[in-house]
C-alpha cells in the first residue's frame, strides 16, 4: 500500500503488525456486520500515521474495505486516507494523526463506558462491559496533551482502558533519546496506572499474556511493547523507515519474510483465519449480548427505554417556552443566563456530560448527579483540572462513543480556547457535537487585562469549518442557542461565547429568531443603514441607533448571534434581515475580519486590530474610542465626509 502510493509510514506498520494481529484475532470484541453495536470494544490508533496497518487489518476482519480501497491508499476520494478519518461503519472510531489526541479520545471513550455502566448495568446484566484499546507511540507520549489525559485517567481509575505502546526508540528525526529520557514505567506508575512490559514485540504469546493481565487490572494499563521499527528492511531500527516508502527495499523485506507473492495478494487461509477468529467471535458476542438485552428489557424496562431513547436521539427535547419564563432578571451576564438555562435542560435531557478546566465557579456550568469520582460513577459533572487541551480531546471521545448520542461539554475562559483549539478542530473534522462554554468573552472583562481579553479568537473559530460560534446578547438569545445546539441538522462543535459582565435583557430579543443565526432586532422604516452586532455589543448598537436617530439618521439594528447558521438560511431571509443596498456598520469588540463580507469600508467596523488593556470597563471603552457616543460620532463623521445624502 505504502509503496504503491509512494507515500506513508512503513516503520510502524511492520513493527506493530504482530500486536494488532494478537489484539484483533484473540481479543477485540466487535462485529463487522453490526459496527455500531454499543457494547463493542473501542480501538483507537492514536499513532495515526500507521493507518495502512489499520486499513489492512480491518479489511481482513471483514469491514467494508475492498482490495481496490487498499490499492487506492492516500488517493483522491478513497476511504483509505493518509491518516484514519472517523467512520464507525468501517471500524474507525475517531480521526487521528495529530499525535497525543488519540490518547485523550481513548480516555473519553473509557469514561463514557464507565458512566453508562454505572447507570445501566445491573446484577447479571453487564450491558456495558467492553474495553478501550489505544495504540500509542513515542511521539504520542511526548505530547503534553497525552500526559494530561493519562494523569486524569489514572486519577479516575479507568480500568477498562489499555494503552499499547509501540516503543521502538525511533521517531521522525532520529533516536528518541536525543530529546526524551523519561522513565516511562515510573511516569505511569506515578500517575496511578498499571504497567506491563513486553520485551519482544514479535513474541505473540508474550503480547497475549500482557493483554490478559491488563484486562484484570483495577487501574488503566500501559503495555510497553519493545519493537524494531521497519522490521525486516535494510533500514530497520533507523528513522529512514519512519515516513518514506520502501521502494526497491521491499524486495529485501519480502525475502526476509519468505513472501513470494505478487503485491496485494491475500491468501485464502489468512482470510479464513480472521473469519474463524475475529468475525465468529464478534458475531457470537453480539448475539449473546442481544439475547441478554432482550431479557434486560423485560426486567428493567424503564432503564432499557431510557437507553433506547439515547441510542435513537429521542431524548433531545425540552420545553423552551417553559424555560423562557425564567427570564426575570433585568441585568445579567450571559454566563449566568446560560447557567440557569443549562440547569433546566439537564433536568429534561439525559447524558449531557461535562465540566470545566478548574473554572466551574467562573464559567457557571455544572453537570448533574454530582462529581464523577470512583465513589460516584454516576456523576456527570467532570473535574478536568487545569488541562484544557486534554479536556477537549476527552470530550471528543465521549461524543464519538455512540455517534453523538452522548453530549459532552467543556468550559474555560474564551481566551484559553487557544489551548484546546487543535482538539476543537478535530471535533469539527469529525462533526462531533461537543459543546464549548467559553466565558469572559471580550475586552469588556476589564481589569484582567490583555492576557485574558480575547481578540483573535472569534475569527479563528468562525474560520474553522463545521463550527457554530454563538455569541448571544441576552437570556432569550442564550435560549435560542440551545435550539441550535440540539438541532440535528447542525453537525459539529457548538461554541457558546458568553460574557462575564452584566448585560441588559433586550425587549425585542427573540428565541426563535436567534435560532436562525441573525435577525432584525430593531427596525426603522426607510432606514439609511444597518448596524450589525453580536453579544454584549448589541446593547451598545441600540444606543448608537438612538444617537443617530437624534441626528436624523435612521438605522436598523441586526443581532447576529451565530453567523454560520445565518449564512445557511435562504438568501431571501438573509436579505430581509440585512437590507441590500444600504450602508452596513459592524460593532464587535474583537478582530474585524468577520465583517468584511458585509461592511465595505473598514472605518465602519468597530472592533480591534490590537490587544486590549487593563482598566475598568468604562475607562477601557472611552480610551479605545468604543463608547456609544464615540461610535455614533464616527459614523456621522464618515457619512458627512462621504457626502451621504438622505
Amino acid at each position: 500500500m505504502v509503496n504503491q502510493a509512494n507515500s506513508g509510514h512503513p516503520g510502524i506498520v511492520l513493527d506493530f503488525a504482530p500486536t494488532l494481529f494478537v489484539l484483533f484475532s484473540k481479543f477485540l470484541k466487535a462485529n463487522n456486520k453490526q459496527p455500531n453495536w454499543i457494547n463493542k470494544d473501542r480501538f483507537v490508533l492514536s499513532a495515526g500515521h500507521g493507518s495502512a496497518l489499520l486499513y489492512a487489518t480491518l479489511y481482513l476482519c471483514g469491514y467494508n474495505f475492498s482490495l481496490e480501497d487498499l490499492k487506492n491508499f492516500r488517493q483522491w476520494n478513497s476511504n483509505t486516507a493518509g491518516h484514519p478519518e472517523r467512520d464507525p461503519d468501517l471500524g474507525i472510531e475517531v480521526t487521528t494523526g495529530p499525535l497525543g489526541q488519540g490518547v485523550g479520545n481513548g480516555v473519553g471513550l473509557a469514561l463514557a463506558q464507565s458512566i453508562l455502566a454505572a447507570h445501566f448495568n445491573q446484577k447479571d446484566f453487564p450491558i456495558f462491559d467492553h474495553y478501550t484499546y489505544v495504540v500509542t507511540s513515542d511521539g504520542d507520549l511526548e505530547e503534553g496533551a497525552s500526559y494530561e489525559a493519562i494523569s486524569l485517567a489514572g486519577h479516575l481509575k479507568l480500568n477498562k482502558l489499555i494503552l499499547l505502546y509501540d516503543s521502538n526508540d525511533i521517531q521522525l528525526d532520529g533516536k528518541v533519546n536525543k530529546c526524551f529520557s523519561d522513565n516511562i514505567q515510573l511516569r505511569f506508575l506515578s500517575a496511578n496506572w498499571n504497567y506491563l512490559l513486553v520485551k519482544d514485540g514479535n513474541n505473540l504469546d508474550e503480547i497475549e499474556d500482557a493483554i490478559l493481565k491488563a484486562q484484570k487490572s483495577d487501574k488503566p494499563t500501559l503495555i510497553e511493547i519493545k519493537t524494531i521499527i521497519g522490521y525486516g528492511t535494510t533500514f530497520q531500527n533507523t528513522n529512514k523507515v519512519h515516513g518514506a516508502a520502501l521502494g526497491e527495499d521491499i524486495l529485501t523485506l519480502k525475502k526476509f519474510l519468505n513472501w513470494n507473492y505478487k503485491p496485494f495478494t491475500v491468501l485464502k487461509e489468512v482470510k479464513k483465519y480472521f473469519q474463524d477468529t475475529f468475525q465468529k467471535r464478534g458475531q457470537k458476542e453480539y448475539n449473546l449480548w442481544t439475547q441478554k438485552f432482550q431479557m434486560y428489557q423485560k426486567q428493567f424496562s424503564t432503564l432499557a427505554l431510557k437507553l433506547q431513547n439515547i441510542i435513537n436521539h429521542s431524548n433531545l427535547k425540552f420545553d423552551w417556552k417553559q424555560i423562557q419564563k425564567l427570564n426575570n432578571i433585568k441585568n445579567e451576564a450571559t454566563r449566568n443566563s446560560n447557567s440557569r438555562i443549562l440547569t433546566e435542560i439537564l433536568k429534561k435531557i439525559d447524558f449531557i456530560i461535562g465540566g470545566s478546566a478548574d473554572l466551574q465557579s467562573s464559567t457557571k456550568v455544572i453537570g448533574k448527579n454530582g462529581l464523577y469520582q470512583k465513589n460516584n460513577l454516576k456523576g456527570q459533572n467532570l473535574a478536568f483540572g487545569v488541562r484544557e487541551f486534554s479536556m477537549a480531546t476527552i470530550a471528543n471521545g465521549i461524543a464519538a462513543y455512540d455517534n453523538n448520542n452522548l453530549i459532552p461539554f467543556v468550559s474555560t475562559f474564551f481566551n484559553f480556547s487557544d489551548y484546546l483549539k487543535p482538539a476543537l478542530r478535530l471535533a469539527a473534522l469529525m462533526k462531533l457535537k461537543v459543546w464549548y462554554f467559553l466565558t469572559h468573552d471580550s475586552i469588556l472583562l476589564g481589569e484582567d487585562g490583555p492576557t485574558h481579553q480575547p481578540i483573535e479568537q472569534l475569527i479563528s473559530l468562525r474560520a474553522t469549518p463545521n463550527v457554530y460560534v454563538i455569541r448571544p446578547a441576552d437570556f432569550n438569545e442564550c435560549l435560542g442557542a440551545y435550539l441550535i445546539a440540539l438541532n440535528k441538522d447542525f453537525q459539529g462543535p457548538i461554541v457558546f461565547v458568553l460574557t462575564r459582565q452584566n448585560v441588559a435583557q433586550l425587549s425585542t430579543s427573540n428565541v426563535l429568531k436567534a435560532a436562525k443565526g441573525g435577525y432584525l432586532l430593531s427596525s426603522t422604516i426607510d432606514n439609511d443603514l444597518n448596524i450589525i452586532a453580536s453579544g454584549s455589543e448589541v446593547e451598545i448598537a441600540l444606543k448608537v441607533k438612538k444617537i443617530l436617530h437624534e441626528a436624523n439618521i435612521k438605522a436598523n439594528v441586526i443581532s447576529m448571534p451565530c453567523l454560520e447558521v445565518f449564512l445557511q438560511q435562504s438568501q431571501e431571509y438573509q436579505h430581509s434581515v440585512i437590507k441590500p443596498n444600504k450602508i452596513n456598520v459592524a460593532i464587535e469588540f474583537a478582530a474585524k475580519e468577520s465583517w468584511y463580507r458585509y461592511v465595505q469600508d473598514e472605518a465602519l467596523i468597530f472592533g480591534l486590530d490590537h490587544f486590549g488593556a487593563s482598566a475598568p470597563i468604562a475607562n477601557l471603552r472611552k480610551n479605545l474610542g468604543l463608547t456609544s457616543e464615540q461610535i455614533a460620532n464616527k459614523i456621522i463623521k464618515y457619512l458627512n465626509q462621504n457626502n451621504f445624502k438622505k
